[in-house]
């Protein structure tokens, strides 16, 4: 398992990629805004008991939350392919 900061930035992505405020996250889990906020800066140990309920409120798996997958599609990332220009 990743530490609590790692998850709390993959719980902030997620929350952003719904859309969602702290409150919102925060009513969807039953728990704080300054919960949610302590969450996804990593400085609360409680979120490991939220996972599943963070998890399922944002659509997304605990395993998704809980680990770093790096996956790099061809053509992306710094390393960009461009095309040759014509001449």
């Amino acid at each position: 398992m990743s530490n609590p900061r790692d998850i709390g930035a993959r719980i902030r992505t997620a929350r952003e990629e719904q859309g969602w405020t702290q409150d919102q996250l925060a009513e969807a889990v039953g728990v704080s805004r300054s919960a949610v906020a302590q969450w996804e800066t990593g400085r609360a140990g409680q979120v490991t008991t939220n996972l599943t309920r963070v998890a399922e409120a944002l659509g997304v798996g605990v395993e998704h939350l809980e680990t770093v997958a790096h996956v790099v599609l061809p053509g992306s990332g710094p390393f960009k392919q461009t095309q040759p220009s014509a001449r």
